[in-house]
């Protein structure tokens, strides 16, 4: 079925040259062009999921070419706090967080949806703890093809992760 793959999607157009080419053109003709370019694009269902995947290409391609690990992380919807800094805790009462707390305070009780479809919150704690967490393993890690020292001191055999760093 559909979703997002978790993993690095490898590009099947030139970014650079959809940048220009969008870059050539009115505000009209982009808004009038938007639906054609996403199909030609790999069929991307809005403008926010393409250049989500087109920073990520570039994001791991520059990553890659200075052997720098690297990790994305893809969060579905950020809403307010589980837990820390306190049950609750926004930064905005703009979106889904205003939503949630609006259900938790009793002030909403219903909301019109289709039963069938999923909402899919985080909380930014846990967010927040999987970056962390993350880039922690991440950095851990050797830069592809660079060795680790070995347990004794001296220069190693250590295995270095595969090229393109991790996606989670």
């Amino acid at each position: 079925g559909g979703g997002i793959r978790e993993e690095a999607i490898v590009p099947a157009f030139d970014h650079e040259a959809l940048r220009r080419r969008v870059y050539s053109m009115s505000p009209t003709e982009v808004a009038a062009q938007t639906p054609q370019l996403l199909r030609e694009c790999g069929d991307w269902p809005n403008t926010y999921t393409l250049t989500k995947h087109m920073g990520e290409a570039l994001f791991s391609s520059l990553a890659s070419q200075h052997s720098i690990p690297s990790i994305v992380i893809r969060p579905t919807i950020i809403t307010c706090a589980s837990s820390y800094p306190s049950v609750g805790w926004t930064d905005t009462l703009i979106g889904p967080a205003g939503l949630v707390l609006a259900v938790a305070f009793g002030v909403l009780h219903v909301a019109p949806g289709k039963e069938e479809l999923i909402v899919d919150f985080v909380p930014v704690d846990y967010v927040v703890n999987t970056l962390l967490i993350s880039t922690l393993h991440c950095a851990s890690r050797p830069p592809p093809g660079r060795q680790t020292p070995d347990k004794s001191g001296g220069e190693g055999g250590g295995a270095a992760p595969p090229a393109g760093g991790a996606t989670l």
